[in-house]
């Protein structure tokens, strides 16, 4: 609509005659006829642009502010003055039928000529022998004697012969040339003398740009140049077009449609060769190409008479030609070169455009035209206007002309075109399938000419001949990728050596054969015809040597003439073939001649530059000099020192094809052995790596010890990359029997299992191409079973192994039966009915065999899926092939079948065999009756069985394909059917139906099945349940809580959900958001008030629901819950609480909150910051009155509520809110504490102490605290619990389980009092309901101590299972209790009963025996295990291991032990002494840390051993370590130092982390630490008036209490009385620390301290002071810290009167001073419009304007500037252009503003484009404001010191100068030494500020470094000392490596070597040596072996070292070599190790 407006107001304009209007219409008429639909990113551009025709219509184009638009603008007025000329010169556009029309006849007679002369192809030379031809393709007699009398005629006839030119097999890439002026400069920085030397690096391709074909490129530019290497089909491709053209023209049609592909509309092809025109122009000087249409030739022969080069002249002008180039490389003479490339130019520019009239080489912003060049070509039937916005015309569209050219790709930069509109594609290799596709077009074409002269002499053959060859042909070529002949020309050359083999049995077996013979049958021929004196040996000799030289030393590939001869002189005389200088001259001449004048090996490039015809040549002959079968040692050094070459991987392939082929096999096999074992001195195994890489090349299989020793090499390689990226490419290539046998051998160990399995899974899912599936198929399936059969050795390995094949068979594009035997066979079968298959026979089947797979939309079965095997399926066949009895007897009788196999095996089998068996009882028994399973416990399998349970829940619910995406409906849909058909069974009673109900609903949530989006009516339900995700509001399914029996429900579910709703009993709906277990025990307490907390017992579940809520705050289902159940919470005045949550999760989530309750909503939400105060009040408030009330029990719950409530809102406001104050935090948190002491009840106070701790402690108490109210509920709890009966004292327990954790002796101490009252013999029925509540809940602790009691108490009751209420039971008995289940999912019906069940069986776990002969648990393991389980207390029994631990010198791990115990704040009382003792050990050097820190820890508690001082102050001689921040903190913030050794310690942490610039944000709270602080503090006499706080004592902590303040106002006050420069320099120090640390650290600073330092600030005697207040003003407000003391309203005001006062007084102090508060004020002003919403007065603004423009001093002019300037940008927000426009300050005046913001400055403005406003006044006005600032610039960085004031002033000239420089180098060069600086200099003198100055400043000094394009040593230094800015620099630095102006010694790459040593700068260095080992500037061999040094020394070759960084490392070293990659990255493997979620 707003572009609408803004069109309306344009056209409103369009009567007047401006001219600004009418180009922009004439522009929106064009785009709109060129694009059928404009993106929206257009449309906003285009509204920009309206927006300023609308704002300067008046104006001319050239003075338009919007600098793209005027160009665009400037461009569309010189289009229409084209058009305008052009219908001067010619009148109308004819169209192209018009044109036909009048030149009909001379038209088709061009035509036909050019499909005559373009539509066949003339091969030389092919039959060379009739007789020998016609007898190999005939053998009758009478035919051969017909042949010999028509010899000679047949001979004429076949000496050429013509094919068809076919559809060309060409694929392209988008391309960039890179300008020769870049090479040129390259290399005549290396050495001046050196000649600029052409190579194959001067096209770049463009990785973003897909793969296109010929016609898709016709559609997208109408302008292109293809690049392509000799022999690539060029020529042959544009007489393709041509042709194809001509006949569509010939044939009448509108557009060239071939095979179904659109190459566009018609237009007239004009094929014109560079080389003849440029022979016709030596002849005619001036003659231009558009004169030489209808001269041109195709090599000599015309296409018409003399007046067709008029009509072709004709659709020229009027724009309906194809004007096609060739060769634009193919000319002769330098000279000539740049005259010709000016009349193609020309050409181009006066007549290739389209209706639009643009030129290429028309003026065009950037990027013009080339929007959204995405390609998205993979689909040849893309067209290009389906994607791109174009500017100009398509030539998709008919109309206008269009060009192709072609060009060689060396020397394509002498060539090119300087125009962003011309496109260039490279030419790609042939893919396979197009190489047979050539082949067998060439054989057909060729044979059916041959046929057609032999019929036409009257000699009939036979074309079986022809069909054979071909076949043969077909099977030498592999699947894979040919390099050698992907080439057209090689592949040409192929197909010739093939046709001339006379003998079927002469074809070549193997690829290399081929290769071989080929490059041979060249040779000799070209040998033959040269009738040389030079022998073949010598001139394969030069062909070796050359390609030897251009592999290690021509990256491009080519060399020039005299390096060829110097290689040929060198060859002749090792070869002596020469015996004088005279003959060494011409030999050497003639082997040159013979290479230049044929280009069958070695072409001529072009200027005397040579190179191999294709790289196969070279790499041939490469290959070739790998090879010394005398020497095989040798020959293995060589091919690994070659490995270690990027491009190396071709040649070392074809040598070890000829070793396989044509070395003894003796050789071969020796040389297989040793290479496998070979490494180079290398961490990787190299020879291993290389050997497996190029296993498909040998010819013949090596021995099989050989393959095993490279698998076995790989395998036990640490490196994932190797052992799982290289190993997953072995399966696919070796073997299958080879394969087998090396996993029986070597898979022996978990360890090797777990990395095969990883590179097996990895290797499938990484392949992309679904075609690769389906070959894979029979191999993957033999694999699978080969490591299926592994899985007998260990049960973690079945684990492996099943998760294994899981992933593939889920990963599978179309998934294969991997076990073709037994039940997945028989599954197979169709005459397995769907009413066969029951849903426990079902669960039996998965858990056996898998085969379930979840998509988004069901959950299928398929034997295709099955992905284990078992050998125990038998009866379940039998199960399935009983069709005549019920399922019930089916399932007895299996039931009987399995418990007979299992009295088969002795309770110490551990075989898959029986851990299938119990499991399928399991399934079958379900757990209805769990004493039955007491006779299993016999049975060692048995825990084996229950862990197997939790595979199959990742089994279940593995959808890792759909992670991001929620399950459809058709799923809840088949949920909701099943309860449906449930709750329709007239058996069913009301009270099933809701436990059937929630049980569905715990399936869902439990499998991932989404039902939110489905059913509003089950969001309410809920099950916390081990912490699932099921639905809120859910009613307990318990019978006990339903007292009357209900009538059967015949209604559908959704009436049952319905019911569920309206129950109104508030005390149930609670109780629903209780833990299952929990569910009974309340419900016991409630129903029963003689319980001793039955007076308390509400107020508990309420708290016990609202932690509920607080862990599922991301549930937006909450919200419709609470908002019912608010109305119970107000009456119990925990409201709050409540609406804390609401806020929460609205700034989390961002839910809906319009359900809730408004007016308390409200009340907390509409203005946060004020309200929360409000509410903490309230709470506080509450506490007050209620430690008033005389009733204890009342008082109580108030307390409690209040505390809990009063936490809750603190947590939230610390959380959420910006500006909350830490001090007030902490003093709430003394007043939560305060309350929970003041309640009277022991049972609700430690629950009320539970309830604090149970929040994030991190945001509620400081860790002492913390640790302190566990300890205590831990204790208290132990106390308490003695007394209380058994339902109270298991809800205490339970309620605090998280805490008695910590605690384990405790623990077991409540253990045993519950216990034994479990196991008292109950005397009534109460009794025994209290008891089964209290076993419910005990079950589900799983705690092993308990298994004894629990196992007693189900002996004395039987059917446990009546009240234990598990889902698995729920679904198990519908299950056995129905005969039918129709039309519902047997599948998934199977699926919900396991994900129960899985979870349902740790119940089970008691019954496990633990194994008398189990090892003992080492002394590691078990403190392992207490550091784990106890989180923040050292325990009693954890100090008696430790110190066993180190009595009995356990040094290895002690490292680990030390790190974790230090996590720890607290000491047992008992553990103490234990832990005193251990200080008398001697202290070694391991230890010390932990001694340490144990010292401190005793201290702290009032323990300290004689020697404890000593120990401190020795380990803390050095840094200490950060871990020992926690503890030190404590210490901060005693109340109090009440001994001298803790003053001692104090005193000496304190020097330490301030030695060790260690934070504690710590805030002090004893005036004596403060006092400490401050001696410490005055000890150092600083002078530095810089950073005043780098070294400061204040720096180590927040800040300090209000007595502390008050003490520090003192101590100020003494100070300020005597003044001298120390007392003074205090003074700032104590200031700066409160104003820029202590108040932004959000601490509260007292209102009396902050009067006291501005009552400094009006002391005129404190200029110093002042100037300190000023700068942390600045600074406050610069950052934004948020609301405090320092940013009230009083700030500002004292700011404005401080401005007004300086104005009126005029002296140097009061300049100075007016110049710093204008810079305050600026920041300030941000401050308070963010914060207030406030904007400065209008006389301030009149001030600051009259300050800016007319003061005396330049710099408060500049300041009062730059607060202008914030005003617009930031209160007005406008923009600098507007503010330019408004102000009235000269260009100077602007400059000195922009040029003298600092640092701080730069980052406010720098949104604004700051630095391209001061670079455009710069350019602007460079005459007379450059070279001032680079005056300025230079001096003040060559003079100024480095200090922290001075650096950010450094920082804006280094910035300015950056960005000039990135705008225009050259003119900053030019001016600087016409200015008479030195580059160099200046060089060093970046180079100096950079080691000085802080991150920012050595950013921009890098920055503004790469624009000199040198790579210095003190370019690299300034790398390795910012080393992360270098990794994102790291594309521009490997471009300027790539440049080659290198200019470093030797001493920087040793120091690069160092670097390597150091892990944080390793990075950086590896990629440093990287660039320069690719461009040969050092050796690769040389990074590569110091790589390998670095892993050797740093990193243990054992797994357990495992470490990231060692990957990377690896990853470079492999990077550096031929070997192919493996199947997996470093962050490939990272992300599939996710994917896949292995935990191993």
């Amino acid at each position: 609509m707003v572009i609408r407006e803004d069109l309306e107001k344009l056209f409103s304009l369009t009567s007047s005659t401006n001219n600004l209007v009418h180009l922009f219409c004439r522009r929106m008429n064009r785009l709109l006829n060129y694009n059928d639909s404009i993106p929206l990113h257009n449309w906003l551009e285009l509204q920009k642009e309206l927006l300023h025709i609308l704002e300067h219509h008046d104006d001319p184009t050239e003075k338009l502010p919007y600098i793209k638009f005027s160009s665009i603008l400037k461009l569309e007025s010189k289009l229409e003055e084209r058009e305008i000329q052009f219908k001067k010169n010619f009148g109308h556009r004819k169209t192209f039928h018009e044109l036909v029309e009048q030149h009909r006849i001379l038209l088709r007679e061009y035509l036909q000529i050019c499909y005559s002369l373009h539509s066949k192809l003339k091969i030389h030379g092919l039959v060379e022998d009739v007789d020998k031809l016609c007898q190999k393709m005939h053998q009758q007699t009478d035919i051969l004697q017909a042949v010999l009398e028509t010899n000679d005629r047949l001979q004429a006839k076949l000496k050429s012969i013509e094919i068809p030119i076919t559809y060309p097999f060409h694929t392209m890439k988008h391309c960039m040339v890179r300008s020769f002026l870049d090479f040129q400069s390259r290399d005549q920085m290396i050495d001046n003398n050196n000649v600029f030397l052409p190579g194959m690096d001067e096209i770049q391709l463009l990785h973003d740009s897909g793969i296109s074909i010929i016609n898709n490129n016709m559609a997208e530019s109408r302008w292109f140049v293809i690049l392509g290497d000799p022999g690539s089909a060029k020529t042959t491709l544009l007489r393709y077009i041509t042709q194809l053209f001509s006949l569509t023209a010939l044939q009448h049609n509108e557009q060239v449609i071939n095979n179904g592909n659109n190459w566009g509309p018609i237009r007239i092809p004009i094929l014109i060769r560079i080389g003849e025109f440029a022979d016709q122009l030596n002849i005619q000087p001036n003659l231009t190409l558009f004169d030489y249409i209808g001269k041109h030739t195709w090599f000599s022969q015309f296409y018409g008479n003399d007046n067709i080069g008029y009509v072709l002249k004709e659709f020229i002008h009027h724009g309906h030609t194809l004007i096609l180039l060739d060769g634009l490389d193919e000319i002769s003479t330098f000279e000539q070169r740049q005259q010709i490339i000016n009349l193609v130019q020309d050409f181009i520019h006066n007549y290739i455009h389209g209706d639009d009239f643009l030129s290429p080489f028309d003026d065009v912003p950037n990027r013009f035209n080339k929007e959204n060049r995405q390609r998205m070509l993979s689909n040849e039937n893309f067209s290009m206007n389906n994607w791109r916005f174009n500017e100009t015309q398509p030539p998709s569209m008919s109309g206008g002309n269009q060009i192709i050219i072609t060009c060689r790709v060396v020397g394509c930069n002498l060539y090119r075109f300087d125009s962003q509109l011309i496109s260039y594609y490279n030419l790609l290799p042939m893919s396979i399938e197009n190489v047979k596709l050539f082949i067998k077009q060439w054989f057909t074409s060729v044979d059916q000419e041959i046929h057609n002269i032999l019929m036409s002499e009257n000699i009939h053959l036979d074309n079986k001949t022809i069909e054979e060859r071909q076949n043969s042909i077909n099977r030498i070529l592999p699947t894979g990728e040919i390099t050698f002949l992907s080439h057209p020309l090689m592949l040409f050359m192929v197909c010739l050596y093939l046709f001339k083999l006379w003998n079927d049995n002469q074809l070549p077996k193997t690829l290399v054969e081929l290769y071989n013979k080929t490059v041979r049958s060249v040779m000799y021929n070209k040998t033959n015809l040269q009738q040389s004196r030079i022998p073949q040996d010598v001139l394969i000799k030069v062909e070796t040597n050359l390609a030897l030289y251009l592999h290690s030393h021509s990256s491009s590939g080519v060399i020039d003439e005299f390096d060829l001869k110097r290689i040929c002189s060198l060859v002749l005389k090792e070869e002596n073939v020469v015996t004088n200088k005279a003959e060494l001259c011409q030999y050497t001449d003639e082997l040159v001649q013979m290479i230049s004048s044929n280009n069958s090996i070695i072409v001529e490039r072009g200027l005397k530059v040579f190179s191999f015809a294709h790289l196969s040549f070279q790499e041939y002959f490469v290959g070739l000099s790998l090879l010394d079968e005398s020497s095989i040692d040798n020959t293995i050094r060589r091919i690994l020192t070659y490995t270690i070459k990027p491009r190396s991987h071709e040649p070392i392939r074809l040598a070890h094809s000829w070793i396989s082929q044509m070395w003894s096999r003796e050789n071969y096999v020796t040389y297989c052995r040793k290479l496998v074992t070979e490494t180079i001195d290398s961490v990787l195994p190299l020879g291993s790596l290389l050997f497996l890489d190029v296993l498909h090349s040998f010819q013949c299989l090596p021995s099989k010890q050989a393959i095993y020793t490279a698998l076995d090499k790989l395998i036990d390689h640490p490196s994932m990359l190797i052992s799982t990226g290289y190993l997953g490419k072995g399966w696919s290539i070796l073997p299958l029997n080879i394969l087998f046998e090396w996993m029986k051998l070597s898979l022996i160990n978990e360890k090797r299992v777990v990395k095969f399995c990883k590179s097996f899974l990895f290797s499938i899912v990484s392949i992309e191409d679904r075609r690769l599936w389906e070959n894979y198929h029979d191999r993957l399936r033999a694999v699978c079973q080969q490591l299926w059969s592994l899985c007998s050795m260990r049960s973690s390995i079945d684990t492996i192994i099943t998760k294994t094949l899981h992933g593939i068979t889920t990963s599978l594009y179309s998934p294969c039966l991997l076990f073709q035997n037994g039940l997945p066979q028989y599954l197979m079968s169709p005459n397995i009915f769907a009413s066969q298959k029951h849903p426990l026979v079902f669960s039996v089947i998965i858990t056996l065999y898998g085969g379930v797979f979840k998509t988004q939309a069901e959950m299928i079965f398929s034997p295709k899926y099955i992905n284990r095997n078992s050998r125990v399926g038998m009866p379940v066949i039998d199960y399935l092939a009983n069709t005549n009895d019920s399922h019930l007897i089916k399932i007895e009788r299996l039931i009987q079948q399995y418990e007979n196999m299992l009295q088969m095996y002795s309770p110490e089998d551990i075989s898959n065999d029986i851990i299938d068996i119990i499991i399928v009882l399991i399934c079958l028994h379900g757990l209805s009756n769990p004493s039955i399973y007491s006779k299993f416990a016999v049975y060692q399998a048995l825990p084996l069985a229950l862990e197997r349970f939790n595979l199959m829940l990742y089994l279940l619910r593995d959808d890792k394909r759909f992670v991001w995406k929620k399950t459809t409906q058709k799923m809840f849909s088949d949920v909701k059917l099943i309860i449906d058909v449930f709750a329709s069974q007239s058996n069913r009673t009301d009270v099933e139906i809701k436990r059937f109900l929630l049980a569905c609903m715990a399936v869902c949530d439990r499998l991932g099945i989404d039902h939110l989006s489905y059913s509003s009516s089950l969001t309410n339900l809920y099950n916390s349940d081990t912490n699932r995700s099921n639905r809120l509001l859910k009613y307990s399914h318990n019978k006990i809580l339903n007292t009357q029996s209900t009538p059967v429900c015949k209604e559908p579910t959704s009436q049952a959900i319905k019911d569920v709703h309206q129950f109104n009993d508030q005390i149930l709906i609670l109780m629903n958001f209780v833990p299952d277990h929990l569910k009974h025990l309340y419900h016991r307490l409630l129903i029963k008030p003689d319980e001793q907390c039955d007076s308390f017992l509400f107020i508990l579940l309420l708290s016990q629901c609202l932690n509920f809520f607080t862990d599922r705050i991301q549930s937006k289902e909450i919200f419709a819950t609470l908002n019912d159940l608010l109305p119970l919470f107000r009456a119990y005045k925990m409201e709050n609480y409540v609406l804390a949550l609401f806020w929460e999760s609205k700034f989390r989530f961002t839910n809906d909150l319009q359900s809730v309750d408004y007016d308390y909503f409200q009340k907390f939400s509409t203005n946060y910051s004020k309200s929360c105060k409000d509410l903490i009040i309230e709470e506080q408030q509450r506490i007050l009155e209620a430690n008033e009330l005389n009733d204890v029990r009342q008082k109580d719950i108030q307390l409690f509520a209040a505390s809990f409530s009063f936490a809750r809102l603190c947590q939230v406001q610390y959380r959420y809110e910006k500006n909350t104050n830490v001090g007030q935090f902490v003093a709430g948190n003394e007043q939560i504490l305060s309350a929970i002491e003041n309640i009277n009840d022991q049972i609700l106070s430690i629950i009320a102490m539970h309830n604090i701790s149970y929040m994030d402690y991190t945001s509620i108490l400081s860790s002492n605290p913390h640790g302190k109210l566990r300890s205590k509920v831990a204790y208290s709890l132990l106390k308490l619990l003695r007394n209380l009966p058994l339902l109270t004292c298991a809800l205490m327990v339970f309620r605090c389980q998280s805490i008695c954790e910590d605690f384990p002796s405790i623990f077991r101490d409540l253990s045993e009092i519950i216990a034994k009252q479990l196991l008292t013999i109950p005397f009534d029925e109460e009794m025994v309901e209290n008891q089964k509540a209290v076993y419910v809940a005990l079950n589900a602790m799983e705690d092993s101590s308990l298994n004894i009691l629990l196992i007693e108490f189900e002996k004395q009751f039987q059917n446990v299972d009546k009240f234990s209420h598990m889902n698995s039971i729920i679904f198990h008995d519908y299950f056995t209790t129905t005969t039918s289940f129709g039309e519902l999912d047997e599948v998934l019906l199977s699926c919900m009963y396991l994900s129960e069940l899985i979870h349902d069986v740790k119940c089970l776990r008691k019954y496990v025996v633990c194994n008398k002969q189990q090892k003992t648990i080492s002394l590691s393991e078990r403190l392992r295990y207490l550091l784990n389980t106890s989180r923040e207390i050292i325990t009693l029994e954890m100090a008696t291991l430790i110190t066993n631990y180190i009595e009995n010198n356990y040094e290895k791990e002690l490292g680990e032990i030390s790190g974790r115990l230090i996590e720890r704040i607290i000491v047992e009382k008992d553990a103490q002494p234990v832990l005193l003792q251990l200080l008398n050990l001697p202290a070694k050097e391991s230890r010390k840390s932990l001694f340490c820190y144990i010292a401190l820890l005793l201290a702290k508690h009032g323990s300290i051993a004689p020697n404890s001082i000593d120990y401190i102050k020795s380990f803390c001689q050095t840094t200490i370590d950060e871990q020992f921040k926690y503890i030190i903190k404590q210490y901060l913030e005693l109340p109090c130092i009440d001994s001298e050794p803790i003053r001692q310690i104090l005193e000496t942490l304190l020097r330490c982390i301030r030695h060790s610039s260690l934070h504690t944000d710590a805030t002090i709270r004893s005036c004596e630490i403060m006092k400490l602080i401050l001696q410490l503090e005055n000890e150092e006499r600083r002078t530095n008036n810089g950073c005043v706080l780098c070294d400061s004592y204040f720096m180590l902590i927040n800040g300090c209490s209000f007595e502390v303040q008050n003490y520090l106002l003192e101590y100020l006050n003494a100070n300020s009385k005597v003044q001298n420069s120390i007392n003074e320099q205090r003074l700032i120090r104590i200031i700066t620390w409160i104003m820029q640390h202590f108040a932004t650290k959000e601490c509260p600073v007292s209102n009396v301290l902050y009067k006291y330092i501005i009552s400094l600030f009006h002391d005129q005697k404190f200029s110093r002071i002042q100037e300190t207040i000023i700068h942390s003003f600045q600074y406050i407000f610069m950052k934004m810290f948020g609301k405090n003391v320092f940013t009230n309203q009083d700030v500002k005001l004292l700011l404005e009167d401080t401005i007004n006062l300086c104005v009126r007084t005029i002296d140097d102090n009061s300049e100075n001073l007016l110049a710093n508060c204008l810079h305050a004020y600026g920041y300030c002003l941000r401050f308070y419009k963010y914060y207030c919403n406030e904007k400065p007065s209008n006389e301030i603004i009149k001030l600051l304007t009259k300050l800016s423009q007319t003061y005396s001093s330049s710099f408060v002019a500049i300041r009062a500037g730059q607060c202008l300037l914030i005003i617009e940008l930031y209160i007005d927000r406008g923009s600098i252009s507007d503010w330019l426009n408004k102000t009235n300050l000269n260009v100077e005046q602007i400059y000195n503003i922009f040029i003298h913001c600092t640092s701080d400055e730069h980052q406010l403005l720098g949104y604004f484009n700051k630095e391209k406003a001061l670079n455009h006044i710069l350019l602007q006005h460079s005459t007379d404001l450059l070279p001032k600032f680079i005056n300025e610039m230079y001096m003040y960085l060559n003079e100024k010191p480095m200090n922290c004031n001075l650096s950010k002033r450094l920082f804006s000239y280094i910035n300015a100068t950056e960005n000039l420089c990135r705008d225009n180098f050259t003119i900053f060069r030019t001016i600087m030494e016409k200015c008479f600086y030195n580059i160099e200099q200046f060089k060093i003198l970046l180079y100096q500020i950079s080691k000085q100055g802080n991150n920012d400043i050595q950013k921009e000094c890098i920055l503004l470094y790469t624009h000199f394009g040198e790579v210095t040593s003190d370019f690299i230094t300034m790398l390795l000392n910012n080393v992360q800015y270098a990794m994102f620099l790291s594309p521009r630095i490997e471009a300027l490596i790539a440049n080659k102006r290198i200019l470093l010694d030797r001493d920087i790459i040793e120091h690069l070597h160092e670097a390597l040593q150091l892990p944080s700068k390793e990075k950086c260095a590896l990629q440093l040596l990287t660039y320069l080992a690719q461009v040969d500037f050092i050796s690769i061999l040389e990074v590569f072996k110091q790589i390998a040094d670095i892993i050797n020394k740093r990193y243990s070759l054992e797994e357990n070292n495992y470490q990231k960084d060692y990957e990377q490392l690896i990853e470079a070293l492999l990077k550096f070599t031929c070997i192919q990659a493996g199947t997996l990255s470093s962050g490939r493997l990272s992300q599939l190790q996710c994917m896949m979620h292995f935990p191993f």
